[in-house]
């Protein structure tokens, strides 16, 4: 799969923390010709934490708030391999634009 990191907008995270950055990504998934945005990576020292963009909503039945992603892909493999992609292209795009 091939994807590119568009560009990485810096966001304001909560608290008094100075060591964690959070990143609202543009992703372009270039295999489906989609852009995606609202990628969350959230750089934490040396390592980074990826979230997809989701949506909250009640479940009628348990009367429970229940979270859900706004893309994925049926195959779980995919959306893994997906998700570890924006990671890497995060990791590169961002040391770039950091030593820049």
């Amino acid at each position: 799969m091939n994807i590119e990191i568009v560009e990485a907008y810096p966001t304001q995270l909560g608290g008094q923390n100075k060591k964690r950055i959070a990143y609202s990504l543009h992703v372009y998934i270039i295999d489906f010709d989609i852009d995606f945005r609202g990628v969350i990576a959230i750089k934490y020292k040396d390592s980074y934490i990826i979230r997809m963009p989701s949506r909250t909503s009640l479940d009628e039945e348990t009367q429970k708030y229940v979270q859900y992603p706004i893309l994925s892909f049926s195959n779980r493999e995919k959306f893994k391999e997906l998700v570890n992609l924006i990671k890497e292209k995060t990791i590169e795009y961002i040391s770039k634009k950091e030593s820049a």
